[in-house]
């Protein structure tokens, strides 16, 4: 048994935040998928890549204050794209509401990443070159 594919989702309070994702990272929106606990919209380039945020039909609570570094906090705190233009991302990041928690900086030979906040404050960890 492997894993064939991985999908992130994220809970948000309305609709404002696929917005962000498809037009900071250049993803497709798929036709929304309703229930009765709510919307779950669908973004993705590939059956490889989807994003799946979820605007419940209750509010949910508001996440903990954001930490100042990811790793200040157990759990899972954040997802990890590969993207093919760094500096475009980072640059469409901060046109539609997100935020650079860290500059975009070489890690190793031909490896670029940066520190990216939407505008719910999720963090993504943004990386290109090779893997």
């Amino acid at each position: 048994m492997t894993v064939q594919s991985a999908e992130v989702g994220i809970v948000t309070a309305d609709d404002a935040l696929p917005a962000f994702y498809r037009c900071v990272f250049g993803l497709t929106e798929h036709p929304p998928r309703s229930y009765p606990a709510g919307v779950v919209h669908r973004l993705g380039r590939s059956d490889d890549v989807l994003v799946k945020i979820m605007v419940p039909a209750a509010p949910p609570t508001q996440a903990p204050q954001t930490p100042a570094q990811f790793w200040d906090r157990a759990g899972l705190a954040y997802c990890t794209l590969w993207v093919d233009a760094l500096d475009d991302v980072v640059r469409r990041c901060g046109d539609h509401g997100g935020t650079v928690a860290a500059e975009p900086v070489e890690i190793r030979p031909g490896v670029r990443t940066a520190l990216l906040r939407d505008p719910d404050g999720n963090t993504l960890e943004v990386m290109e070159g090779g893997r």
